[in-house]
């Protein structure tokens, strides 16, 4: 017997529905008229992900529209744990004022602060060990919250 596989339009579906972004043409114009700066330039990182450097020499951002088929529900999810993070000083994302997620062309577009490199010398030498570490304490975070006990 063969390997059977899932029928092909229904893959490039998902595919379809996790790639694609409408409107990345007037993204820029839509961040003006949101955050009244103007953006000097937008360079993308990954799908859907672009760094923006702002003409008035403001801090760099990061500008992520999440696919049309994420409901807006899941984006204000993501917002509110940023936020959390960023009050109990979690190393992560911050997100850029109080309005920092908007509607485009049908999406949710999360915007935060760009998160520079570390210079290599300052670089913790065993990474994966600060990783693990960090990973920890959110699971601990989740004990706490629950109100859990090991």
């Amino acid at each position: 017997m063969g390997v059977v596989s899932p029928p092909g339009g229904a893959f490039d579906s998902v595919l379809n529905r996790m790639y694609q972004r409408e409107g990345l043409d007037t993204l820029q114009a839509h961040l003006e008229d949101a955050y009244g700066f103007k953006v000097a330039k937008m360079s993308a990182l990954e799908v859907g992900v672009f760094r923006i450097d702002r003409s008035d020499k403001g801090r760099p951002l990061v500008a992520r529209v999440l696919p049309a088929a994420r409901p807006y529900s899941a984006a204000e999810a993501d917002l509110a744990a940023l936020r959390y993070l960023a009050a109990i000083g979690f190393p992560a994302e911050r997100p850029f004022g109080q309005d920092a997620l908007t509607r485009h062309r049908g999406q949710a577009v999360l915007v935060t602060e760009f998160v520079k490199a570390a210079a290599k010398i300052d670089r913790p030498s065993f990474p994966v060990v600060r990783l693990g570490a960090m990973v920890g304490r959110l699971h601990g975070l989740e004990d706490e919250r629950i109100g859990a006990t090991g």
